[in-house]
């Protein structure tokens, strides 16, 4: 639970600060990656330098199950987290990436509409991770579909 509320913390004090472009591209002269140049929603660059693209499936996320392949320059990812920085009562999901048809892939749940928050972690305490921000519409003219308050698929070990 410490974990989730200082990552919420880190979380609400980023949210809303973006650095200002660099006439290169990248941050202190670095280049950008090339999908994060021609403006790649799924791609970022981690804290420990690593470019990093997510893909999901479906694309754009939906409600429910949503599978991202993970892709990352000189590094493998140990494991994904879910975060709703506009709902921290769900906490910080962990899933492990599992190794299918030679590529990264976790399976996660989304629970509800709106905006999430995808890290994808090279280092245990979360600390070296790229950020994915993403948003979730629900179903068209809500209805019995919604499902804003479904309980998200159990995830031994984790607190949610």
């Amino acid at each position: 639970m410490k974990r989730a509320l200082v990552l919420l913390s880190i979380i609400a004090a980023c949210a809303d600060a973006e650095p200002p472009p660099e006439a290169d591209g990248g941050p202190a002269g670095e280049e950008a990656p090339a999908a994060a140049a021609a403006g790649d929603p799924w791609a970022a660059t981690s804290s420990g330098g690593v470019a990093v693209r997510a893909v999901p499936d479906p694309d754009p996320p939906a409600l429910g199950a949503v599978v991202f392949t993970i892709e990352a320059d000189d590094s493998t990812p140990l494991s994904v987290d879910l975060v709703s920085p506009s709902m921290p009562m769900h906490g910080v999901i962990r899933y492990p990436l599992e190794r299918a048809a030679n590529r990264l892939v976790a399976t996660v749940e989304i629970p509800m509409e709106g905006d999430w928050v995808l890290y994808v972690n090279f280092d245990e305490a979360g600390a070296h991770a790229a950020e994915l921000p993403f948003q979730v519409d629900g179903p068209a003219g809500g209805g019995a579909d919604h499902a804003h308050g479904a309980a998200p698929a159990e995830d031994p070990g984790h607190e949610h």
